[in-house]
């Protein structure tokens, strides 16, 4: 993993840990995107976990994307 992938998987996992403490932060991963025009990388971890937590993935997505800043 390159360095700015590991940075970008760490801060997303402090802050899932600290929004959703009971998701499974094991299905975090960083890749980067296949296609630029959606951006350098991405992460399915919304879409993974949205029905352990029973929430919308994209209530999810913004959820980490407000904390995030």
């Amino acid at each position: 993993m390159k360095i700015a992938e590991k940075l970008i998987e760490e801060r997303l996992t402090a802050t899932v840990r600290d929004r959703f403490p009971d998701a499974p932060a094991e299905r975090l991963f960083v890749t980067r995107t296949a296609e630029e025009q959606f951006g350098d990388y991405q992460t399915n971890f919304a879409m993974a976990v949205a029905k352990d937590l029973k929430k919308n993935p994209k209530q999810i997505a913004d959820e980490i994307a407000a904390a995030l800043g």
